[in-house]
């Protein structure tokens, strides 16, 4: 744990705490300054205040940082890393592996795993995170962008917010779909009475996934998905809202849905530009077995 103590300027009287922090340590946004407000983190005069408190100069801010060796350690498991250099890598995700730590769980993350891969680990705003660009959920598997620099972390994530980096997911879906191509433009939010889950809803961000018929089954269809925004559960809850649910989805699925593998939703096409050398990388990942399988017995089905 390290602690920085400082003075405010009298020249910033009157105006926000988490705007004038922002200023003074200009390695923190204001949401991250919020945050550890929040955590008690950082105290003003020994006490904690909010974020949209008034300062009147003269406070003394006391913040401590927890360093990244303070909040991980590395833990071993086999990866299979598809794309490497200094600036950042593309991991294959097993199903079952949480991306990042997080306060209500120990389990072993993709973060811990790739612990020793980043140099300056005290560089990244969020120690907890450190370079991961997108998210995939625990129980769908594929690609995952990974950025090794802050500078890189930055540049990715913008491209992600531009809508410059291309995801496209296989997915098995229940029922037989009419459409051979869709657009689903529905907007996503939380829950209200299930804080663990996201649903369409006129008070959400708005949310886009577009799909494409590759097989038809008996009672399922494969799909490829392509994400236009990255929403939270996004492309479960529009096949649900569509009616034809992702199979072995537990939290949207059907009651009678085959949870085995989790849900069967796979990160299967990367495509970006470098950030650094602006080269663009297309990378693809094949199906696990466990996916390849169920398709085979779909298929064996419909005949």
């Amino acid at each position: 744990m390290s602690e920085n103590n400082k003075t405010i300027p009298k020249r910033f009287a009157g105006e926000r705490l988490d705007k004038i922090l922002a200023e003074l340590e200009a390695d923190l946004s204001r949401s991250r300054i919020k945050k550890m407000m929040e955590e008690g983190s950082i105290l003003i005069d020994g006490r904690p205040r909010k974020a949209s408190d008034t300062a009147f100069g003269g406070e003394v801010v006391a913040i401590s940082r927890k360093t990244a060796s303070e909040e991980l350690k590395h833990r071993a498991m086999p990866l299979e890393i598809l794309y490497e250099d200094e600036e950042l890598l593309v991991v294959n995700k097993p199903v079952g592996l949480i991306v990042h730590p997080s306060k209500t769980t120990d389990e072993t993350t993709l973060v811990h795993a790739l612990y020793p891969l980043f140099k300056d680990k005290t560089a990244f705003e969020d120690p907890m995170r450190l370079g991961i660009v997108h998210r995939l959920d625990k129980d769908t598997s594929g690609l995952l962008l990974v950025a090794k620099t802050p500078s890189a972390l930055a540049a990715l994530q913008k491209d992600l917010k531009d809508r410059k980096i291309k995801r496209r997911y296989m997915v098995l879906v229940e029922g037989v779909v009419s459409h051979n191509r869709g657009k689903i433009d529905a907007p996503i939010g939380r829950n209200e009475k299930a804080r663990h889950k996201m649903g369409v809803s006129s008070k959400g961000k708005e949310s886009v996934t577009r799909f494409r018929v590759l097989r038809r089954f008996e009672a399922h269809s494969l799909l490829e998905c392509e994400l236009e925004t990255g929403r939270t559960h996004q492309i479960r809850v529009h096949m649900r809202y569509i009616k034809h649910p992702v199979v072995g989805d537990a939290t949207y699925g059907y009651k009678k849905t085959d949870t085995t593998h989790g849900q069967y939703l796979h990160a299967y096409k990367l495509v970006f530009n470098h950030p650094k050398t602006g080269e663009e990388i297309a990378l693809e990942s094949r199906l696990p077995k466990f996916f390849r399988d169920k398709i085979q017995r779909f298929e064996e089905k419909s005949r």
